[in-house]
């Protein structure tokens, strides 16, 4: 049977000793390659302003083939104010201008870039119309111009004429905002539904008149005061714009008697005597819309008192103040300064000035080391038709009370 099975041996690869068939022993399969995708084409052309368009995505995978995977694949506009897209691939025209159309597929990418614009051609309606003064019904032409504000067509000018007629031409029918604006007046805007050729008459009103800003000043700035109790009043001189003021103080020790106005005026305030040997200082303040000014007071403290008086001629130098009167035509005149109250040696050095400075001037040096003493001023001619005042003022750097000569000059012819 052995040297049988040698002798037919491909026989017996059909069959076993037994005689019995047998199957083929099996051989191993070659697995198969995936495919892969190797890249992504987008392709297609944006349609016109409002119009859509069906783009394409195309695979290409590993084997060479190409496979159009648009349902697929994940789409994206890089600006959606320009073109949108479907999740199928469909394009729409927003607005001009550019963005790039991408599309994704199994981790691949590709975009094309896309150009919206509009047909001009297509655009054939003009806007017309005049720009007048509202308040005079003439026609406005200094810088005068419409323009459009909005929509595919902003930034379109259109300048009026010498008799303030504008156009503005080849606008596509739609809705926009136009704009009418010339120099030294009020822009106005219109809406504007345009279907077929339209006229937009503008009537603009003048720029309010620019006011000056307010401002004011206080004379003087600063003050030193006696220890003992008395009154003060600064001049608050308007010198630019219209508006009002009103006046505060940061100091318990000074009370206000003038605290709002709207011109030029005067501010009053008192003050009481101070019990301490320290000098104290305190701020006035005068303020308005977009400013302020401030008056710094000073008050000596308590110490041997002198109160000094002035007068001119014969005159006795009274507490409180003197008082002359002068003629329109001014004239020179000579005050001397005298003790009315207290210790002569306590009031120590003094100096002049006049309140408001320009209706008087000094002759000399106006001041002295004690009382009594003398100062020599000069009214210059009243040329007006008011009477006018003014202070002959003489402060004392101790702090004692200030002795004033009032100087009523009559008003010229």
């Amino acid at each position: 049977m052995c040297q049988q099975l040698r002798i037919v041996w491909p026989v017996l690869l059909l069959a076993g000793c037994s005689g019995s068939p047998s199957s083929l022993p099996s051989m191993p399969s070659t697995p198969a390659v995936p495919t892969a995708v190797t890249s992504v084409m987008v392709s297609g052309t944006a349609a016109a302003l409002g119009e859509s368009s069906q783009f394409t995505a195309t695979a290409t995978l590993s084997n060479g083939r190409t496979e159009d995977v648009t349902t697929q694949a994940t789409w994206q506009s890089s600006d959606a104010g320009v073109v949108t897209v479907s999740s199928g691939g469909v394009v729409q025209s927003v607005a001009p201008g550019e963005a790039d159309v991408t599309a994704t597929y199994s981790g691949k990418t590709g975009s094309e870039r896309v150009r919206v614009e509009v047909r001009r051609e297509a655009a054939a309606r003009t806007v017309t119309g005049v720009i007048t003064d509202d308040t005079s019904g003439r026609p406005v032409v200094e810088g005068a111009e419409t323009q459009v504000m909005d929509g595919a067509y902003a930034g379109t000018v259109g300048r009026v004429d010498a008799n303030g007629l504008y156009s503005i031409g080849g606008i596509a029918p739609g809705t926009f905002m136009l704009r009418a604006r010339a120099n030294g007046y009020q822009s106005r805007d219109r809406q504007v539904m345009l279907d077929s050729d339209v006229r937009v008459d503008f009537a603009l009103h003048p720029e309010p008149p620019r006011q000056a800003p307010c401002a004011y000043v206080v004379e003087p700035d600063a003050i030193t005061l006696p220890y003992v109790a008395g009154q003060f009043t600064a001049t608050i001189r308007r010198t630019s714009g219209t508006c009002a003021w009103s006046a505060t103080t940061d100091a318990s020790w000074i009370s206000l008697f003038t605290t709002t106005g709207n011109a030029d005026g005067s501010l009053t305030f008192g003050y009481v005597a101070n019990p301490t040997p320290e000098t104290r200082s305190g701020t006035l303040r005068v303020s308005w819309s977009g400013g302020s000014v401030s008056l710094g007071v000073r008050q000596f403290g308590d110490f041997d008192p002198c109160v000094a008086g002035i007068k001119v001629g014969n005159d006795k130098a009274r507490l409180g103040g003197n008082s002359i009167s002068v003629p329109a035509s001014g004239g020179q005149f000579t005050a001397s300064i005298e003790v009315v109250a207290g210790v002569a040696g306590a009031c120590g050095p003094w100096t002049g000035s006049a309140v408001p400075p320009d209706l008087a001037s000094f002759v000399g040096r106006a001041a002295g080391s004690g009382v009594p003493g003398a100062v020599t001023f000069v009214v210059p001619a009243n040329n007006t038709a008011v009477a006018r005042t003014v202070n002959i003022v003489i402060n004392f750097e101790r702090g004692n009370p200030s002795a004033v000569l009032t100087v009523n000059q009559s008003a010229g012819r």
